[in-house]
Formats: C-alpha cells, structure tokens, sequence
C-alpha cells in the first residue's frame, strides 16, 4: 500500500476537531448593504474587468482571550463577513454569523459592526476605489437599518 495515503490519514487525524469542539455560530440578523459607485469609478471597474470586495467585522468590548492580540479591533472578536460584487448595488446580508464562544465572552451583547469595501484586485494590483465605511451596533442592524457606502476612484498608479 502506498504511503501517501497513509501519510494523508495520520494528517487528517491530527488536525481535525471533533463535531463538538467546533465553534458554535449565532446568526447575525439580515441586513443590507448598499454599496454605490461614482459615474468614474463604475467605468473603469467595468472596462477592466474588476469587482468589488468588501469585509463586514463584527466585535465587542469583554473579557479577551489571555495572550491573544485582537488589534485593530475590540477585546473581543467575535468575526467577519466577506464578500465580492461583479457591480454596485444592494447586497442582502442573509447568512453572517458569529462565534458563540467569543459572544459569552461580550460585557454587552449590542456588538460593534464594521465595514470595509475596496476593489477586488483580479486585475490591479492596488485597491483602485476610495470608499467610505460603515459602523455601528447590533441593535441597528436588528432594526432593519440600511448600510451605505458610497465609493469613487482613487488615484491609479502610472503602472496600472
């Protein structure tokens, strides 16, 4: 029998987890995130062929795990949203959650929230897109509020 895939198994068993070690997710409420391009930046992300990617982090203020840096953020982490756009527009958050463990750990369950949102760089390698953010806390997003950022583009390198 060959070695790889017993090499492969010994692998897998050193670090899998059990199904009850894995984090516990709780379910952030649905929100959306609107997310608008100038008339420029639209242009030249259609004409190269770019999109548009962003992060959502959500965190809090509590008791931090010993010996973990959280920096730029909180005490405690609690996750982060990903995604990517071909085009402008709403986006429906529907299925962001968070860590349950890192949650307990919150002195207030009303969570920060932030977002973040560049270009995707498939095609240039700088961010082309100067957005705003967004903050703000759980209850807003609970209460059906409404996430706008608004984007233009920034300076492109000669190179690009």
């Amino acid at each position: 029998m060959p070695k790889f895939p017993v090499f492969m198994l010994l692998v897998f068993a050193l670090f899998a987890q059990p199904a009850d070690s894995a984090d516990e997710r709780i379910p952030v409420p649905e929100f959306v995130l609107e997310i608008s391009l100038t008339t420029d930046a639209s242009r030249k992300l259609v004409q190269a062929g770019e999109s548009i990617k962003g992060a959502i982090y959500f965190d809090g203020d509590g008791s931090p795990v010993p010996d973990t840096k959280t920096a730029p953020f909180r005490e405690v982490f609690l996750g982060q949203y990903d995604f990517e756009l071909e085009d402008a527009g709403d986006l429906a958050i529907k299925n962001a959650s968070i860590s349950k463990q890192a949650f307990l750990r919150l002195k207030n369950s009303n969570y920060h929230y932030f977002v973040n949102v560049y270009s995707g760089r498939r095609v240039f390698a700088e961010n082309i897109l100067t957005c705003g953010h967004a903050d703000g806390r759980f209850d807003e997003l609970a209460a059906g509020k409404r996430i706008e950022i608004n984007c233009d583009l920034s300076e492109i390198p000669e190179n690009e």
